[in-house]
C-alpha cells in the first residue's frame, strides 16, 4: 500500500478507499494514457510508456529513461495544464509496471480561489 504521510484532517489526505481505486485503475494500464474521475472528485491522470515513446533507445534502457522523464512530464505538462483548470497535484510518480512503466498523478480541485465565479 502507498505510504500515507498526510494526516486525516489535512484537505489533501487521500483515504485508503481512494488509493484502492487508484491501484485498480493503474493495474489495468499498459501503454495507454487517460484520466479517471475518482469517487472523491479528484482526477487520476496516467500514461503508460511504450517502446514508441523512446524508440531511439535500446529496449533495455527504455524503462530507466521513462522513470527519469516521468517527473518532467508531471511538472512541465500535467501540473500547468491542470492548474489552468484550477486543480492542484496531491500525489504522483512513476511505477514500474505495464510495458515500460506508468506515470500517474492525482489532482484535486483548488479551494478558496477568491470566488472567481
Amino acid at each position: 500500500m502507498h505510504e500515507h504521510l498526510l494526516i486525516m484532517d489535512d484537505p489533501d489526505y487521500i483515504p485508503d478507499e481512494i488509493w484502492s481505486e487508484v491501484y485498480r485503475t493503474l493495474d489495468q494500464v499498459s501503454d495507454e494514457c487517460g484520466a479517471e474521475i475518482l469517487s472523491n472528485g479528484c482526477i487520476l491522470k496516467y500514461e503508460g510508456w511504450s517502446g514508441f515513446c523512446a524508440s531511439e533507445l535500446p529496449e533495455d534502457e527504455i524503462a530507466g529513461y521513462a522513470e527519469d522523464q516521468s517527473h518532467l512530464i508531471i511538472d512541465r505538462e500535467w501540473i500547468p495544464k491542470m492548474a489552468k483548470r484550477e486543480y492542484k497535484i496531491i500525489d504522483g510518480g512513476y511505477i514500474p509496471q505495464g510495458l515500460y512503466g506508468i506515470i500517474w498523478a492525482i489532482f484535486r480541485k483548488e479551494r478558496n480561489l477568491n470566488n472567481k465565479r
